[in-house]
């Protein structure tokens, strides 16, 4: 699925809502490095190219997550699998901020998406969904809690592209490096490259963070 800028047929929020997920992006348009976890970004403008909306700015819900990685919010419309489309501002009731949208989409995306943990030839393991929300699975703590008792140790994380989140122990220094070469490949792809960073996750803190970029291997 293609995410988009264009409105689809007017739903009712109501209808929407059970299928509203966070949508991960790159921050390749703020270079606003003061911005703290969840922190809207402010005012993100996209400018409309469908004919009916042809010039018009239409603003965006959107925050900082972690890195250079921000979420935005997207409805998955279950009877049309082609595309998503992202939400506007317009689009929901005045009182919802982005605090009740993270939530909402992380609830939904817990119910609705399936999330699985597969061994690596590097010596770590890979989550794969659907193709469109791996990467949105670190929303989600318990996700994440569930990895680092699977590999027993605190987690080193590339999400190179929007389908690929890859984990190795922090404490394999060889797994580290073969994984951040995977990553350097997909990255290498510029249609699908998402995030250059390395994440950290620890695991008695339940902190996600960063670290030096994938491309800065040793």
């Amino acid at each position: 699925m293609k995410a988009s800028f264009m409105k689809k047929p007017y739903k009712d929020f109501s209808e929407k809502r059970p299928y509203i997920f966070p949508w991960i992006k790159a921050n390749i348009g703020n270079d606003d490095t003061s911005l703290k976890p969840y922190e809207p970004l402010g005012k993100f403008i996209v400018e409309s190219n469908k004919s009916e909306f042809a010039g018009e700015e239409l603003e965006l819900f959107g925050v900082q997550f972690v890195g250079d990685l921000i979420v935005l919010f997207a409805y998955d419309d279950p009877d049309d699998s082609s595309s998503v489309s992202l939400i506007f501002k317009n689009e929901l009731p005045e009182d919802f901020t982005e605090e009740k949208l993270i939530s909402l989409s992380i609830e939904n995306l817990l119910r609705e998406i399936t999330f699985e943990l597969f061994p690596t030839n590097f010596g770590g393991c890979m989550l794969v969904a659907d193709g469109n929300y791996e990467v949105a699975a670190l929303l989600c703590q318990s996700s994440v809690e569930f990895v680092t008792q699977y590999l027993k140790d605190d987690l080193i994380i590339t999400a190179p592209a929007k389908a690929a989140l890859f984990f190795a122990p922090s404490s394999n220094r060889q797994a580290i490096e073969k994984m951040k070469l995977v990553a350097s490949d997909i990255l290498n792809d510029e249609i699908k490259a998402l995030s250059t960073c390395l994440f950290y996750f620890d695991k008695e803190r339940k902190k996600l963070g960063t670290g030096t970029e994938v491309a800065g291997s040793e």
